[in-house]
């Protein structure tokens, strides 16, 4: 499992520059990424309680 904190997050325009500011050298953005429709389905769960 991944677990993003909220806090270490910068908001961006879309989700997938709010979540690259967090895992930067995760794959995102680009057409073969995470959030791509050829990637295996995934759930986020974003919880900001500490």
């Amino acid at each position: 499992s991944i677990i993003i904190r909220l806090k270490d997050t910068t908001l961006g325009e879309n989700l997938e520059q709010t979540l690259a500011s967090a895992l930067p050298l995760a794959n995102f953005e680009n057409e073969n990424g995470w959030l791509s429709p050829q990637a295996p389905p995934c759930l986020l769960l974003l919880d900001g309680l500490n």
